[in-house]
């Protein structure tokens, strides 16, 4: 498993809690495995606003480039078990 150190940890806490809870929401199902064509059928919504949120998220985490999807889709799921959610 990757391990993110503490401090980066704590930034990465702040960085989530400013989200909106829509995008916070996207970065669970994201962290999930989840495709943003299935993000925006089960929260009722466009894949193109799906894939705004996921483009926010990105600038908000300072997450860039052509892996952006798999680095959110991985910062999501060690901040899942470091919150000790399955």
């Amino acid at each position: 498993m990757i391990s993110t150190p503490p401090s980066e940890q704590a930034k990465l806490y702040e960085k989530i809690e400013s989200m909106t809870e829509i995008q916070r929401e996207v970065f669970h199902h994201f962290g999930q495995g989840m495709g943003c064509r299935s993000i925006a059928r089960k929260m009722f919504r466009s894949h193109k606003t799906i894939e705004s949120h996921i483009e926010s998220i990105g600038r908000i985490l300072n997450i860039h480039g052509e892996d952006r999807g798999l680095r959110i889709a991985v910062l999501s799921c060690e901040h899942r078990l470091a919150s000790g959610g399955a």
